[in-house]
């Protein structure tokens, strides 16, 4: 809950939304993201920096034709977060899964079959095992969120049935 109220705080500033809103479609290097808002370049970093140290953003280097790596950002792959706000309803979920989830949404059979030696089909096995049970259990943490708020919302909807009963009466 600590890092989630932490991610709140940075997304507060309005400058890294707008960073964040970019990097959404691609990942962008620092003289582009201080081209499209119209900042300085320290100040693009600044933020940059403060994002990729809460795990936010992440940033790859990529080497061009002349001169040094240019360091390109993008959000952060194994970060999500969620908040809900409803009447009577304030939470934050933050979820960092340590396992990619495009790797199991692919047909794990297809690479299956290209391996006819057992030693590695039981590796490729174990592994697609393993980051299936991670899944699973992602999942059922969003699952019991959901619970959690839809029973909320029966006992709200309780509650506002009885209170229009009392004003018929």
């Amino acid at each position: 809950m600590e890092k989630a109220k932490r991610l709140l705080n940075i997304l507060g500033n309005p400058t890294r939304r707008e960073i964040l809103h970019l990097l959404s479609d691609e990942p962008y290097f620092v003289s582009q993201l201080a081209k499209e808002l119209d900042i300085g370049q320290k100040a693009v970093i600044q933020h940059l920096d403060l994002m990729e140290n809460i795990g936010i953003v992440s940033k790859t280097e990529q080497q061009i034709e002349r001169g040094r790596p240019r360091k390109y950002y993008e959000i952060d792959s194994n970060l999500q977060l969620e908040v809900l706000i409803a009447p009577y309803l304030f939470e934050t979920y933050l979820s960092e899964p340590s396992f990619e989830k495009e790797k199991i949404i692919e047909d794990p059979f297809n690479k299956l079959r290209m391996v006819k030696d057992p030693l590695k089909r039981l590796d490729i096995l174990a592994e697609v095992i393993k980051d299936t049970l991670m899944l699973i259990q992602y999942h059922e943490g969003t699952k019991k969120r959901l619970e959690k708020t839809l029973e909320r919302l029966k006992e709200e909807m309780r509650e506002t049935i009885e209170s229009i009963d009392q004003s018929l009466l």
